[in-house]
């Protein structure tokens, strides 16, 4: 393999981690009327009413939502944005599970309060 194929190879991989899972992923949740960008924008409205030096990274937001892998995705779209050298999908699932995971403690918690 020349050293041009290898970096066609990195830019069509480049390419496939900007679409997350795929776009005919992402165009049947727009489909269905979902929109993955809860915690993105609750983030971005809390940053104004915050300092200038106080801000929250909108990212976190939206990793920390439990809707897995979507929310991961919008992370890694969101991030290219920003800076097209980041690959943020893989860490924006570790909160997406940790969230997950949460929501079912929570969900234990209530429910033997209610039992």
């Amino acid at each position: 393999m020349s050293g041009q194929d290898k970096v066609n190879e990195l830019i069509s991989k480049r390419e496939a981690a900007r679409l997350g899972g795929g776009q005919k992923r992402i165009d049947a949740q727009h489909e269905k009327g979902k929109l993955t960008t809860g915690g993105l924008i609750f983030a971005k409205v809390m940053n104004l009413f915050l300092r200038k030096n106080n801000k929250i990274n909108p990212l976190i937001g939206a990793a920390g939502v439990s809707a897995v892998p979507d929310s991961a995705r919008v992370v890694q779209v969101e991030g290219i944005k920003s800076d097209p050298s980041n690959h943020l999908l893989m860490h924006a699932m570790a909160p997406n599970v940790s969230g997950v995971i949460g929501s079912a403690v929570a969900a234990g918690i209530m429910m033997s309060f209610l039992s």
